[in-house]
C-alpha cells in the first residue's frame, strides 16, 4: 500500500501519515522484534511516503 501511495503521490496528507507511521512500526517491529530484515525495505518506503508532500507531488 505504501507504494502505491508513494506512485500516486501520497493520496492525501492524513492518508500519507497514517500509512507511513503504520509502516514503520510494522517494519521497526519486523526487524528489531522478529528478525525480519526485508522489513527494512518496509521502513524505507515509510519513511520516504512520510517525507513526501503530497501537494508537491500533484
Amino acid at each position: 500500500m505504501i507504494g502505491v501511495a508513494l506512485l500516486c503521490g501520497g493520496l492525501g496528507r492524513s492518508w500519507a501519515r497514517l500509512l507511513s507511521v503504520a509502516g514503520a512500526f510494522y517494519a521497526l517491529f519486523g526487524v528489531l522484534r522478529l528478525g525480519v530484515r526485508i522489513d527494512l525495505a518496509l521502513l524505507a518506503g515509510a519513511i520516504a511516503l512520510a517525507l513526501t508532500d503530497p501537494l508537491d507531488a500533484a
